[in-house]
């Protein structure tokens, strides 16, 4: 970061708005900004936008904050900090996300409720008729053949 007229460094939480940010390979965008100068600056906003490829920015374009560099080098002028910057604003709009109550979403719990239901009882049916296709309770437990009846496969050859 160039503050004063002389590159320091600063901690994430001193970041102020109008303050200049040296962009390097790797260097992940600390603030809201906008490209003052650069050389062949590419930019991954995957996290924040979506955007699946990287992104080239020159001067007067926006950077967001989280945003990471995977190509060139830069300065950008810090406008946003804090609560108004981009990430700030969509992980605040993330918190107050809320399930809608819709007639298909109450179907689905419905028939969800009815297969928890029915599943117990159909289970003892099927693990019962593979006890009786192997001789029976009696005959399944003494052989050890109830291990493969109640997985549902036949017995190995």
């Amino acid at each position: 970061m160039v503050r004063d007229g002389t590159a320091q460094d600063v901690d994430l939480q001193d970041v102020v708005r109008d303050d200049v940010l040296v962009l390097r390979v790797g260097d992940q965008v600390p603030a809201d900004a906008s490209i003052i100068d650069g050389e062949g600056l590419e930019l991954d906003e995957s996290l924040l936008t979506g955007e699946s490829h990287p992104v080239s920015k020159g001067p007067g374009s926006e950077v967001l904050s989280g945003s990471s560099v995977v190509a060139g080098n830069g300065r950008a002028r810090v406008v946003r900090v804090g609560a108004d910057s981009f990430a700030s604003k969509l992980t605040a709009e993330a918190k107050r996300f809320s399930m809608v109550n819709s007639e298909i979403r109450n179907s689905l719990n419905r028939i969800l409720r009815w297969i928890t239901w029915l599943l117990p009882p159909v289970m003892i049916l099927v693990i019962n008729g593979q006890m009786q296709a192997s001789g029976g309770w009696e005959q399944a437990i003494t052989t050890g053949s109830w291990r493969t009846a109640s997985v549902g496969r036949s017995p190995a050859s």
